[in-house]
């Protein structure tokens, strides 16, 4: 009963001969044949511009198959210009901040580096702070293992001198003695004291002994 509309709300209406024989803007299956409103694309006009194409005067911001017409807006890129520019990059006045392929165009914010300013600064520092502690951990490992090896060698020597030097004659042993030694190879020398009284008490202890009668 024809109470069913067929054609899509975005086809173009019919233009002279574009229409078909019932002068519908669409085919019976849906189809817009004329084309689609501003900004909406498909076979049956289903869907829109990319959002973030550049306008277009007096059109379509898009090709049937979404590709922008007039570029991007501001700080994004690439045919539908669904990537968005690195929030990192500089911003250049009323230009977009990067180009085609994501680079920054003039260069990064302070804090990172990177063509897409993609490195964060502290990164680098966090990296080169660990690889200074391992190299320092390292280094004192090395130095300290070479350190206790001098001091090893060094105690062992001191040891070893101290085993091989010769150990003093006992003070006692050196003490020059007297009796009849030295009376026999110093005859004109005269007797101390005490070797007097010795040879006195001598004598005196020989006479009283009970046994030097006998002998006698």
């Amino acid at each position: 009963m024809c109470h069913v509309s067929l054609c899509p709300y975005n086809c173009l209406s019919c233009i002279g001969f574009q229409c078909n024989s019932t002068g519908s803007k669409c085919t019976s299956e849906g189809l817009c044949i004329n084309g689609c409103v501003t900004d909406f694309i498909g076979p049956s006009c289903e869907r829109t511009c990319p959002t973030h194409c550049a306008p277009v005067l007096n059109g379509s911001r898009c090709s049937s198959d979404g590709v922008c017409y007039n570029g991007c807006v501001l700080h994004y890129y690439g045919s539908w210009c669904e990537n968005a520019c690195p929030a990192q990059c500089l911003s250049v006045g009323t230009e977009n901040r990067c180009v085609d392929n994501g680079t920054c165009r003039e260069g990064c914010i302070a804090g990172y580096s990177g063509e897409r300013c993609e490195h964060r600064a502290d990164a680098f520092l966090r990296e080169d702070s660990k690889s200074a502690s391992t190299a320092g951990m390292v280094a004192g490992s090395f130095f300290g293992g070479v350190a206790l090896t001098i001091a090893c060698g060094v105690i062992a020597l001191v040891v070893w001198m101290k085993r091989k030097k010769p150990t003093p004659a006992n003070e006692y042993y050196n003490t020059q003695t007297f009796g009849a030694g030295n009376e026999a190879s110093k005859p004109d020398q005269p007797k101390s004291d005490a070797e007097s009284n010795y040879t006195s008490l001598g004598g005196n202890q020989e006479e009283r002994h009970t046994y030097s009668s006998l002998d006698q």
